[in-house]
């Protein structure tokens, strides 16, 4: 506990978690949304703030949290250098020979080859090539396999072990086949480079309740429940208004 408790206060100053969290107050204040994306980056557990403006997900749940939802969609601007510091191991040389090329270009008539039924690709003198990244997950649906041992303490709640899809049942042992959510994620760089279509690796379940796992995107919706998003500012625009009129 005091080996993990160390490493979570070195991850908090190593990636300024500190003022992480403040943007992240002030997008709810602001949007009454607040984001993140929690993913692992070179060994470590990583936070990124995600923009409420470049996100869509599943509105129809119950409750005001992201990682509940059925789906997410966030649409990203990054650089070439940006996008190779990111998924560098995962692109083919093939892939970073289209990223240079995109890099390269600098005319309206060059952006046309790539920007077709969508803007894939933005140019501006000051900034250089910015290419959109849109990553999505979604809960889909998977069989899993647990083999249930007796509990002596509680014959009604036996033990429940989670073995692979291959696993033969011994004499005597019984397996249950029970059906649990199932992260899948893709990644569309450029409206040319796909990367890591597949299951979500590291989905955390609890002991209690294999049955559910929660998206790595997380944070909050304040009052989505009640059908209606309300942020501090829609709350304080009607008396800014007023003062403004008394004042005036």
């Amino acid at each position: 506990e005091e080996t993990v408790e160390d490493g979570l206060h070195y991850l908090k100053e190593r990636y300024r978690w500190k003022d992480l969290f403040k943007n992240g107050f002030r997008d709810f204040l602001v949007t009454g949304k607040v984001f993140y994306k929690v993913d692992i980056l070179n060994g470590d557990p990583h936070i990124r703030r995600v923009d409420p403006r470049n996100i869509a997900y599943d509105a129809s749940g119950e409750n005001d949290f992201l990682e509940d939802a059925q789906w997410v969609v966030e649409q990203r601007w990054l650089s070439v250098n940006e996008i190779l510091d990111e998924f560098g191991d995962e692109l083919t040389k093939e892939d970073v020979m289209e990223l240079e090329n995109m890099r390269q270009i600098s005319s309206g008539s060059e952006l046309a080859h790539y920007n077709t039924s969508i803007e894939w690709l933005n140019y501006d003198s000051s900034t250089g090539v910015r290419i959109r990244l849109i990553h999505g997950e979604w809960k889909s649906i998977r069989a899993v396999k647990f083999k249930v041992s007796p509990n002596k303490y509680d014959e009604s709640n036996p033990f429940r072990k989670l073995v692979s899809d291959t696993y033969r049942p011994r004499k005597g042992e019984t397996v249950e086949t029970k059906y649990v959510d199932d992260i899948w994620e893709g990644t569309k760089i450029g409206g040319r480079i796909v990367v890591n279509c597949r299951r979500r690796p590291n989905q955390v379940r609890s002991v209690d309740d294999a049955g559910s796992t929660p998206l790595s995107y997380v944070g909050c919706t304040h009052n989505m429940s009640a059908g209606r998003v309300t942020s501090l500012v829609d709350v304080l625009k009607h008396i800014q208004t007023l003062y403004n009129v008394v004042m005036y």
